[in-house]
């Protein structure tokens, strides 16, 4: 078991520093309300390529109103309103 940290440990010292770490999704600022009900409020993020990102927390937290903004789901519903910046 002690065999596994170590190489874990390694594999972490051997990451790219993160100006040189190519950004999939730069969020900046996100907001998202559904008939003024707010569901996201300021979020802000990178996410790299090649690299694993979860989203996790309880049931209602924003988790897939966030991951709908990715390919634009949001834009089908009526009542959601999109603010800030995602490329």
């Amino acid at each position: 078991m002690a065999d596994v940290s170590v190489n874990l440990a390694e594999q972490v010292r051997e990451l790219p520093p993160r100006e040189f770490r190519e950004v999939v999704f730069d969020v900046d600022d996100l907001g998202v309300s559904y008939s003024g009900n707010k569901a996201l409020q300021e979020v802000s993020l990178e996410i790299y390529k090649n690299f694993v990102t979860a989203f996790i927390g309880p049931s209602g937290c924003g988790k897939s109103t966030f991951i709908r903004c990715f390919n634009r789901m949001n834009d089908l519903i009526p009542t959601a309103n999109v603010e800030g910046t995602i490329l």
